[in-house]
């Protein structure tokens, strides 16, 4: 691989505190988007992704026009900026080999795991970990590794498996079934240990590929889940309790799992939103506009906006919406993995723009869409 090309999945990837602001802002993350902007804007692409390019640039723009929104915003051009290198994603792909790219995903991996068992035997040892981004004390084995959280750091690291588990059945040089077994029961203990509510969700979609039409033996596997992350699991059930017996409460949510529910709410306001098109406008509030959805409700931070896709909906207005699905569900949705809508849901649809796992989860999702058209064999040259 090119050394460009490995910057660029590690820029992808990666969450240094060094280069990390006060609000979060990945330094390596900017930087590494822009080079690859500017690194592959020439590269030839299919007539598609130049018209959805352009087509979610022009709807962006008149959008904030109408909106009256500043062009030279910071988060106007972080927009504009993740809109063209999804759109880029492809060429990527295709110069990268499928050799290369394990290599780099497997060095990403083993070593994520490494630093993760670091920091925990730090907290162990009363320490505060290394590269501790968003830590917390009262929870002190959430540890980061390589990356901003948690719960961040197991949806890289299950895409990471999932990815392997994909290629594997084509492409095995590198690999053996009994060390991706043992891969994949690390995630798992990684999992665990972390008490992330999300490497459940995440654990249960890699479990729905690798089992497949056998999909059921995941009732049996049911107790030792309860057994093992009864308080994961008891926060997503009392989330869910919450929200059901609430009848959309947001107060009673926040009451029953401040943290979770601080995660959740967003999405729940999103849901009514979408429910209820006619509040949309065709081009939208202006960015972050989705935030006064928010206001007023007791315990929510000021800066948090309504998450995902409908965010953007909100923002940008339908046009842009639909026309951003359209793109993203072309460049990573494959019936060869049929999970892979999952995936797709989980990692890009809720996560929206601007943020790092999502194009990391275009570039992998992205590179299997490509597989199952049949490009393999090229791409190993």
């Amino acid at each position: 691989m090119q050394l460009k090309n490995r910057f660029f999945v590690f820029s992808f990837a990666l969450t240094l505190s060094m280069f990390v602001r006060y609000d979060g802002l990945n330094y390596l993350f900017i930087v590494g988007l822009l080079i690859f902007v500017m690194t592959y804007w020439y590269k030839e692409l299919s007539p598609f992704y130049y018209i959805s390019i352009f087509s979610l640039l022009g709807c962006l723009s008149v959008s904030l026009l109408y909106n009256s929104v500043s062009f030279l915003d910071f988060g106007v051009i972080y927009t504009l900026f993740s809109v063209i290198a999804i759109g880029l994603i492809p060429s990527l792909c295709r110069s990268i080999a499928i050799r290369d790219l394990l290599k780099s995903l497997l060095l990403l991996y083993k070593w994520s795991i490494v630093l993760f068992f670091l920091q925990i035997l730090m907290v162990l040892f009363g320490l505060k970990p290394i590269n501790a981004i968003a830590y917390s004390a009262t929870e002190p084995y959430k540890v980061n590794g390589f990356y901003t959280e948690a719960s961040v750091m197991v949806r890289y690291l299950g895409l990471i498996i999932y990815f392997f588990w994909c290629v594997k059945e084509v492409y095995v040089q590198d690999f053996s079934r009994l060390s991706l077994l043992l891969n994949t029961t690390l995630y798992f203990v990684v999992t665990v240990i972390t008490g992330s509510s999300t490497g459940i969700i995440m654990g249960g979609l890699l479990l729905l590929h690798i089992l497949g039409k056998r999909w059921a033996i995941m009732l049996f596997l049911l107790p030792f889940v309860l057994i093992f992350e009864f308080t994961s699991v008891d926060r997503i059930w009392a989330l869910l309790s919450s929200l059901i017996k609430s009848g959309g409460n947001l107060e009673q949510l926040l009451i029953a799992d401040n943290s979770g529910a601080q995660r959740l709410i967003p999405y729940v306001v999103g849901v009514f939103l979408f429910m209820n098109l006619g509040s949309v406008s065709l081009f939208g509030n202006g960015t972050d506009s989705s935030s006064i959805l928010l206001e007023g409700i007791p315990g929510m931070p000021e800066d948090v906006i309504v998450g995902g896709f409908v965010g953007l909906l909100f923002d940008y207005g339908i046009i842009f919406f639909l026309l951003l699905i359209l793109l993203s569900v072309k460049l990573t949705v494959t019936f060869k993995h049929k999970t892979s809508i999952l995936m797709w849901f989980f990692l890009i649809f809720q996560n929206g723009l601007n943020n790092q796992l999502v194009l990391f989860s275009f570039l992998l999702l992205g590179y299997l869409k490509l597989y199952s058209n049949d490009v393999f064999g090229r791409l190993q040259r």
